[in-house]
């Protein structure tokens, strides 16, 4: 027996995208499901890049699937050697045409100039046809531009990530006191939301992750504690909220 999909269509089958990140996968359903677009949202420095590049990097060295990378927060070169310390050599990835990166760093440029820069580098995406998209990050999209500009800009990337039959994975930042609080244009055109969170314990600042809601997936919903080594993003095991 089916489940319905996003567009109302019986849905007999999903393809789970395994992610080669250890644990994660056993969180999310048995794999995040394939076409989507997926919100990971989270304080700074809990992994969202790492997580959202490894999964990235795996499904290209292990599936020879492309990907693109749209980054908006730091430059390209800033990500690969983010990722070259993690042992994941991302210019070979590119060399070998499974890798395309592609920035955007509109600090001091007008409004129209960033619209239209992200309209075309959304345009890209779209002839390219990736396996797996990555967008990071949202909240640099809101820094630059008002909601009501950004809205539609999303929505043509869910759109795409649909079309296409992609994997989507959207970055977003997240304050580091206070509740989970999101603009609201990003969480509600995602099929999914992965919230990343430091927690003040007895033994220190630990770091959590959650999945909050994943589309057409039988996920877990308790906090698990999370680490990055040497060689990258790992699921631990459940965490007790204090």
């Amino acid at each position: 027996m089916g489940v319905i999909g996003l567009s109302g269509e019986r849905v007999t089958e999903i393809e789970r995208v395994d992610t080669g990140v250890p644990g994660f996968d056993e969180i999310v359903g048995g794999g995040l499901p394939r076409p989507s677009a997926i919100l990971l949202a989270g304080n700074p420095g809990t992994g969202k890049t790492t997580l959202a590049g490894q999964i990235a990097y795996h499904r290209a060295t292990r599936h020879g699937e492309r990907f693109f990378y749209m980054t908006l927060s730091e430059p390209a070169d800033q990500i690969r050697l983010h990722f070259r310390l993690l042992g994941m050599d991302l210019h070979e990835l590119e060399e070998r045409k499974l890798a395309t990166f592609q920035e955007l760093m509109p600090f001091t440029a007008p409004t129209e100039y960033v619209r239209t820069a992200l309209e075309n580098m959304i345009a890209r995406v779209e002839s390219a046809k990736p396996d797996l998209l990555v967008v990071d990050s949202v909240s640099a999209m809101l820094q630059f531009l008002p909601p009501e500009q950004v809205r539609p800009l999303l929505s043509m990337i869910v759109r795409i990530t649909h079309e296409v039959g992609m994997l989507t994975l959207l970055i977003a930042e997240l304050p580091m006191l206070g509740p989970v609080r999101l603009s609201g244009v990003e969480e509600f055109i995602a099929d999914g939301l992965i919230i990343l969170r430091h927690e003040e314990t007895r033994e220190g600042l630990t770091t959590r992750i959650n999945v909050v809601k994943l589309r057409l997936s039988r996920h877990s919903r308790e906090h698990y504690g999370v680490a990055i080594t040497g060689s990258g993003f790992i699921v631990l095991g459940p965490m007790r909220l204090e």
